[in-house]
């Protein structure tokens, strides 16, 4: 398990999550109540680590002082092993979708268009994986050269909606989301090593 933690912590990407999960005795009271398991993944390796806590004390056991990419959600917890002395943070698409997905079933038609261009974006990633050159040198080119003018038009629409709808409702929610972790949506751009999202951290929590 230490050895383990120490090969995804040396990786340059990790990608990691947390979600609840009951235990029977929360903090020695003798009473039920969550805590929550986490995972950190890097290649094939993948390190579970539960704590009762949901504090950024687990990201800073498991990645304090290292460099790197940390690809995560928007969860400040994650703030304490990123920034200019940790990790670049990379943002997940799947998680500005969702809230865009949220808009559009509460009758937003607008924000279907934010849809389509992450469906570009996700359309850039199907190519590189039917042509055999995921997380290779060709990957970031194609990025690059497709996926760089989605991203620059899907921000310009964001910055032109910004403020057409009531911050707390679910479009201007989903707007200010993006705009917010806009640079950390873009690091894929930067690397083909980088996901687009944290769907893996998703599906592995799945398990627990």
């Amino acid at each position: 398990m230490e050895r383990l933690t120490q090969i995804v912590a040396a990786s340059d990407v990790v990608l990691a999550d947390e979600t609840p999960h009951q235990m029977q005795d929360k903090a020695g009271t003798g009473e039920a109540g969550k805590g929550y398991m986490w995972v950190f993944i890097a290649g094939n390796n993948v390190v579970y680590r539960f704590n009762a806590s949901r504090s950024g004390e687990t990201p800073k056991d498991i990645l304090q002082g290292t460099t790197g990419t940390l690809v995560v959600d928007a969860y400040t917890g994650y703030n304490a092993v990123t920034g200019p002395e940790g990790r670049t943070r990379a943002a997940c698409m799947a998680h500005v979708r969702r809230k865009f997905f949220n808009a559009l079933k509460s009758g937003c038609q607008e924000a279907q268009v934010a849809l389509d261009y992450i469906l570009a974006v996700y359309h850039v990633e199907h190519d590189a994986k039917a042509s055999g050159i995921t997380r290779r040198p060709q990957h970031i080119e194609m990025r690059r050269a497709r996926s760089g003018p989605i991203m620059e038009s899907f921000h310009r629409w964001l910055i032109a909606n910004e403020h057409s709808y009531p911050p707390k409702g679910t479009m201007g929610n989903a707007i200010l989301h993006a705009l917010k972790n806009w640079q950390a949506l873009t690091e894929f751009l930067k690397s083909e090593q980088i996901p687009v999202d944290n769907n893996l951290s998703e599906a592995s929590l799945r398990i627990v």
